[in-house]
């Protein structure tokens, strides 16, 4: 699952976008929402990265790799340490969607290759409510899915 998150500053809001493929590259899910900006980026990643493994799990995925491009919340979530209380109770439910999974890796990947969960963010703002797609995506995403698979 590639996860990725914008703000959109002129309307004080971020999107998230996800989207899951299978070992060839085959869109099997696809999701977007937009959400009120309410603090720091790194609370808001952390809000982003849970509100896209909590589709994952919605979808019925049990078995997920996670990408996503923020290196402070990879090493936030692979740490055993507690951090600041901003991002406390965060990382705490981020913990507890992880246990709802029965296999779940995290791998930091360029912005270069993950473009489609991008352009699912920023179609957020197109959307008043969450919006996901089942066994396929958008059309709009194909192209981009597939110059993804090309890195």
């Amino acid at each position: 699952m590639n996860v990725a998150w914008q703000s959109f500053n002129t309307r004080d809001s971020k999107g998230v976008g996800a989207v899951i493929r299978d070992h060839s590259g085959s869109i099997m899910a696809a999701f977007c929402e937009e959400f009120p900006s309410s603090g720091a980026d790194l609370p808001m990643a952390a809000l982003a990265l849970s509100k896209a493994m909590q589709f994952g799990l919605e979808a019925g995925f049990q078995k997920l790799v996670v990408e996503f491009t923020d290196s402070q919340i990879g090493a936030l979530l692979t740490s055993k340490e507690d951090c600041f209380i901003e991002l406390d109770e965060m990382l705490t439910q981020l913990r507890a969607l992880q246990r709802e999974f029965s296999q779940l890796s995290y791998h930091l990947v360029p912005r270069s290759c993950n473009m489609a969960a991008k352009t699912m963010a920023g179609y957020s703002k197109e959307n008043n409510e969450p919006s996901f797609w089942l066994e396929e995506g958008p059309a709009f995403l194909l192209p981009i899915v597939i110059a993804d698979l090309s890195f």
